[in-house]
């Protein structure tokens, strides 16, 4: 299920594969499929790597190191 982000028209799925091969995430803008990515152990490290893809392409900075 697509959860909404806070802003703007973003919005993004964390999908569970497997206990052995963890979490994959999907980006959309406009409810246009942008990003997907996956491999994480961990919800909260797929959540973690969604919120910082979406801040820095919304404002356009980079974010470095763990926030």
């Amino acid at each position: 299920m697509k959860k909404v982000f806070k802003f703007n028209n973003w919005k993004y799925e964390i999908i569970n594969n497997s206990p052995k091969y963890g979490y994959n995430c999907k980006i959309y803008k406009n409810d246009k499929l942008i990003y997907t990515f996956g491999a994480f152990i961990e919800k909260s490290m797929a959540f973690e790597h969604i919120r910082k893809y979406i801040i820095e392409n919304e404002f356009d900075i980079e974010l470095s190191g763990n926030f």
